[in-house]
């Protein structure tokens, strides 16, 4: 199951509801935050290495660098509120020294995304939701604005469950080793890796730890580091850096290499992904 990167500009706000009967979704990344609530039983959903048995009204976080996937058994009812937004698109509305997105951005991999029982314990907190979903529906710059606003509202509440409750404890876990690899993948993508020298930094035989990383997360090894090092090129192509300079910088020593994996990722070439940005940069995005 190939990693997917999805690259989002059609909306600054996109957010729905829908069901579907099963669940197909490749492990994958976006270039915004989401916010994910099952609104169904069964679901199982991947972050990062760790594995969320969630619950109607649980609620999940993700940003840009968090590799994440929802799993559903067989071909069961699968039901799910998305909303995916640019950080930028609501950034502006927060004076300095307050900023509740921190949550989405001040955070390591696969931490602290989880938030249980939330819309249980504060269901008006759903009619919010449902004012995000159906001002979008309207497509008008007013209905934009509107929100703009909830999701605000929004997202204030969850950094004050944030900064109030713990983070939940009965989340299941990868083995603790595999834990301990991927924070050293994240802490080191940008470096030369590979499997003999991960293996090697974490006494592990490279043929176990390869099948056990993809047992305990879905992804092989490769398809971690090189999901983690596309999404860091993006970002510094997004902030004006070079296409070249952001390979290098990011990790990859060979372009035709990096070329390569860019296309398979991303499913555009990194000079149409730089044209991309610059297009939705120019339009005040």
């Amino acid at each position: 199951m190939q990693t997917v990167i999805y690259t989002e500009y059609d909306n600054e706000i996109l957010a729905f509801r829908e069901h579907s009967f099963g669940c197909d979704v490749n492990v994958h990344l976006h270039d915004c935050y989401e916010i994910y609530i099952p609104m169904c039983k069964g679901v199982r959903y991947y972050v990062e290495g760790c594995a969320f048995d969630m619950s109607v009204g649980d609620l999940i976080i993700t940003n840009q660098q968090e590799i994440h996937r929802p799993f559903v058994a067989g071909r069961s009812r699968y039901d799910r509120i998305v909303i995916q937004f640019h950080p930028a698109t609501i950034h502006a509305f927060f004076p300095d020294g307050y900023n509740p997105l921190s949550i989405f951005e001040n955070r390591s991999a696969g931490v602290s995304n989880y938030f249980q029982n939330i819309l249980n314990d504060y269901p008006d907190y759903l009619d919010l939701i449902d004012s995000i979903i159906s001002e979008r529906k309207k497509q008008t710059p007013k209905s934009l604005t509107n929100a703009k606003l909830s999701l605000i509202k929004l997202i204030m509440f969850l950094e004050e469950q944030y900064q109030s409750k713990p983070t939940p404890t009965h989340w299941v876990t990868t083995q603790s080793r595999i834990a301990e690899v991927l924070d050293h993948i994240n802490q080191n993508h940008t470096n030369y890796m590979d499997l003999d020298s991960i293996s090697a930094h974490h006494y592990m035989d490279k043929y176990y730890l390869s099948h056990l990383f993809k047992k305990h997360t879905g992804f092989t090894i490769g398809e971690y580091i090189h999901s983690k090092r596309i999404q860091h090129v993006k970002a510094l192509i997004s902030n004006g850096v070079g296409i070249m300079d952001a390979s290098i910088e990011s990790g990859f020593e060979d372009y035709s290499n990096f070329y390569r994996t860019f296309k398979k990722y991303v499913h555009m070439s990194p000079k149409a992904y730089k044209i991309l940005v610059s297009q939705r940069q120019g339009s005040g995005f």
